[in-house]
């Protein structure tokens, strides 16, 4: 099966925890637990493609390798040779927000969609970038045999 590559155009937004409120009803206090905006208007446009994508087809429930590319923003105020630099990949963005929350946005905004759950996830691989388009790619993939087959390493052994 080839890969499902989905494309989610504009900034990223990263995972937050959710904001909680309080509210009083009827003399009751009650609490509400809702997604940061920015966070989840991402996370709908992301969920939109996603379902495009796929089309049909039901969500992957095997071992799945999940590659994320998030291309950021070229800041306007930095010399044409920085520019340059950042856009041939000599220059990489070691800003916020952090590649953690990045990935859980995004291994978010497909389970369900193009996988059945996040926990299928057995490979992943998470790079920032800059661009003069900034974007979210991602690529699904199943997890070939012969890739699950590898021998045990370990950071003891040395070498």
């Amino acid at each position: 099966m080839s890969p499902i590559v989905i494309v989610v155009a504009g900034e990223a937004a990263p995972f937050r925890k959710k904001v909680m409120s309080w509210n009083a009803k009827d003399g009751r206090f009650g609490t509400h637990a809702y997604d940061d905006k920015k966070y989840a208007s991402w996370k709908d446009v992301a969920r939109y493609c996603a379902s495009k994508e796929m089309g049909s087809r039901p969500p992957l429930a095997c071992a799945i390798d999940f590659k994320v590319r998030i291309y950021f923003e070229i800041p306007e105020s930095w010399s044409n040779r920085k520019k340059q630099n950042a856009l041939r990949g000599i220059l990489r963005p070691i800003i916020t927000p952090d590649f953690d929350n990045l990935a859980k946005a995004c291994a978010d905004s497909i389970t369900g969609i193009c996988i059945r759950d996040d926990k299928f996830i057995v490979e992943a691989n998470i790079s920032k970038w800059y661009s003069d388009r900034p974007r979210v790619e991602m690529e699904i993939a199943e997890v070939q045999l012969r890739d699950l087959i590898e021998p045990e390493l370990s950071l003891h052994q040395g070498g």
